[in-house]
């Protein structure tokens, strides 16, 4: 069992301890009457932060330096997105599309717009509890 899964178990065994639930209480229910994301809608929040802090300078400045904008590419491709997405960079190998550089381009591009120019941090979490599709589309870019 890996580690992400025993964080999962973790946070189902602490709602039913909360509301003193019985053991065949199905955890899914426990998390919607506590207002508790799962685990996996947690981390992708959490992650989605670190991107956004990343790419906004409120990390450290060699952190943004391994991410490039597609307006910084030379090609003459005209994108829709291309002042907020990020170029995808191509993976030698299978492991590669494991690597976070990868990963979190691939997370990003798939933001809307409007939470790609928030003006604060504070902002970008708002627009990630309001936007429900956020959730559901990253759900399925990483396990």
């Amino acid at each position: 069992m890996g580690l992400k899964h025993r964080f999962a178990k973790v946070l189902k065994s602490a709602a039913k301890v909360i509301t003193r639930a019985t053991y065949d209480t199905g955890s899914s229910v426990l998390l919607e009457n506590l207002n508790w994301k799962s685990f996996e809608e947690r981390r992708k929040c959490l992650k989605s932060i670190f991107i956004y802090k990343i790419l906004n300078g409120h990390t450290a400045p060699n952190l943004k330096d391994a991410f490039c904008f597609d307006n910084e590419r030379d090609d003459t491709h005209n994108l829709t997105n291309r002042e907020t997405d990020l170029t995808l960079p191509m993976p030698m190998k299978g492991f590669g599309r494991r690597c976070f550089c990868y990963n979190a381009a691939l997370h990003w591009n798939n933001f809307p717009n409007e939470a790609k120019i928030a003006e604060s941090v504070n902002s970008f979490k708002s627009i990630l509890n309001s936007v429900n599709i956020v959730i559901s589309l990253y759900l399925s870019c990483f396990n």
